[in-house]
């Protein structure tokens, strides 16, 4: 099954069972959003669940609100640039991941206001 998508927005804030490794690699995603509350009682997202993506032969850029608070991803149809905004502190990330990158399973980050 070849379901190739470049962007994967993980179910059930990434529980235990959520994405079977079948489904992960039939998906090969380049980016991988979880959207889990910071310390929830259910300990979403599930290290399993973790494990599973980041043995991926997609590699793909993991991010979690519970970390990276609001996660926003931007295409003009040939890049992708993604930045967290948390809530804590004054953290900020972004990447842009080109058409060339996306084939070459590469990723550049960029600082702060160099964009």
């Amino acid at each position: 099954m070849d379901l190739d998508a470049t962007v994967l927005k993980v179910a059930h804030q990434g529980s235990r069972y959520s994405s079977s490794a079948e489904f992960l690699e039939a998906v090969s995603p380049r980016v991988a959003i979880i959207s889990a509350g910071e310390d929830n009682r259910f300990g979403h997202p599930h290290p399993e669940t973790l494990e599973r993506l980041e043995s991926l032969s997609s590699a793909p850029a993991v991010l979690r609100t519970d970390m990276h608070g609001t996660v926003t991803l931007t295409t003009d149809g040939r890049a992708l640039v993604w930045e967290g905004h948390p809530s804590t502190g004054s953290g900020w990330a972004a990447a842009i991941m080109t058409e060339s990158d996306m084939s070459h399973n590469e990723s550049r980050y960029i600082p702060k206001g160099s964009h």
